[in-house]
């Protein structure tokens, strides 16, 4: 749509006329007006991590592409311990020209409170620990999380890994940190059979056993 490029001026008229064969034909004219643009782009805050933010400046005032600025500013905050950090944008239109403010609020530094293993049988707690690139008491990265749920997925022990932290404690400077597991079979058979050109019976089997950190149960 022409509003998601910048043109908030658009103007659509349509007009119908009938045919001498009875058929209906719409006419519609389409104008989009003058670009509406970023004129200044300034951040309240945090001067330094918004700095993203501050190159919308002089492009076209864009819905997506300025929640993507916000997205990357708060993410950068995130991921240097300021685990719920927030930003609203304020947005001013005169004729063409747009005056964007974002207000930030990073709150605390956080660092890493409990950490709560759920969904493990096979595999012992501790194993699950030495999985983390991250421990108890360490500065907060939104980045660590993502790192340690592909580290724990990819070690193939697990069907499923997500890692979350709890609104609970958004007033605190302690983020607690939940590790939630879906366990595959630690020992699996597969068993495979068919018939050659001979007609022969075939079979075939596999065992795969696997074992994470040395923390998996027999």
């Amino acid at each position: 749509m022409a509003c998601s490029r910048g043109f908030l001026a658009v103007v659509v008229d349509s007009t119908v006329e009938r045919t001498d064969r009875e058929e209906v034909r719409l006419h519609v004219r389409i104008e989009e007006g003058q670009v509406t643009r970023i004129s200044t782009a300034v951040v309240r805050g945090e001067k330094e991590t918004g700095k993203v933010f501050e190159k919308l400046q002089g492009k076209p005032l864009v819905v997506e592409e300025i929640k993507k600025a916000v997205d990357q500013v708060l993410n950068r905050l995130r991921n240097i311990g300021y685990a719920y950090a927030e930003g609203d944008v304020e947005t001013r239109i005169v004729q063409d020209q747009a005056k964007l403010i974002l207000h930030l609020n990073p709150g605390q530094i956080c660092s890493i409170g409990t950490i709560q293993i759920v969904g493990n049988a096979g595999v012992s707690s501790k194993a699950v620990l030495r999985g983390l690139t991250f421990g108890q008491g360490d500065q907060f990265g939104a980045q660590d999380l993502i790192d340690t749920q592909r580290q724990l997925y990819r070690a193939g022990v697990f069907r499923s890994v997500a890692l979350g932290v709890a609104d609970s404690v958004r007033l605190s400077n302690l983020v607690n940190v939940d590790v939630r597991l879906s366990e595959r079979a630690l020992r699996s058979v597969r068993l495979g059979g068919g018939y050659d050109t001979d007609e022969d019976l075939w079979a075939s089997a596999a065992l795969a056993h696997r074992n994470f950190g040395g923390g998996c149960s027999n």
